[in-house]
């Protein structure tokens, strides 16, 4: 029998390797079509990818979440790493704004 816990959400997970590569993609302003193309998958798997990503964000276009990710890491072209970076950093300030 399998436990009710085997599928629960992990808030804090790592999202899977798939879409942090198509985040990327959407972060550098690749098109769906050349998205797929690269990582070998349909455009309809980009996506939802894609629609998941947003969820995620909480953002309700591609651009609002560029917007985002550019205010973090303080413009110019984004990457994962300079995004990671700049996650890490907020979520640092927002721990030290709870302890105090």
């Amino acid at each position: 029998m399998i436990s009710a816990n085997v599928f629960a959400v992990r808030p804090n997970a790592r999202p899977p390797r798939r879409r942090e590569e198509v985040r990327d993609r959407i972060l550098r302003g690749w098109e769906r079509d050349r998205i797929a193309k690269d990582l070998g998958m349909s455009v309809d798997t980009v996506r939802v990818h894609t629609r998941e990503i947003l969820r995620q964000e909480r953002v309700k276009s591609v651009e609002a979440m560029r917007e985002v990710y550019r205010d973090r890491v303080g413009g110019g072209e984004v990457g994962r790493e300079g995004a990671q970076c700049a996650a890490r950093r907020e979520l640092s300030a927002d721990r030290v704004e709870r302890a105090e």
